[in-house]
């Protein structure tokens, strides 16, 4: 079994960023996969922030990754996180093998 850290973060925010604001929880998770990338490390897993974020503009129309993360916290979700965080619960099982 493989440790998400995707999801781990998304279910506890604050325990991994100050307030576990939106815009904090993608900032972390945006300098966690950029950094392992950087020094070339090794993990299942590795490129699992950018493929959500790829599946997640597909699905809602947005040009890029970027523009997803700003949009989600553009739009009049009550809570932006959660609404994100059933995404990637969403994007998880459009990946398992039952589908």
């Amino acid at each position: 079994m493989t440790y998400d850290m995707i999801k781990a973060v998304l279910n506890r925010p604050e325990m991994y960023t100050l307030t576990g604001d939106y815009n904090e929880v993608c900032a972390f998770l945006e300098g966690y996969y950029s950094g392992i990338a950087k020094v070339g490390f090794e993990f299942e897993g590795k490129y699992e922030w950018s493929l959500f974020l790829e599946w997640l503009s597909q699905k809602n129309l947005e040009s890029d990754s970027q523009s997803i993360v700003k949009a989600f916290k553009q739009a009049n979700y009550k809570d932006p996180l959660e609404k994100f965080r059933e995404n990637y619960l969403d994007y998880l099982s459009s990946k398992s093998p039952l589908h």
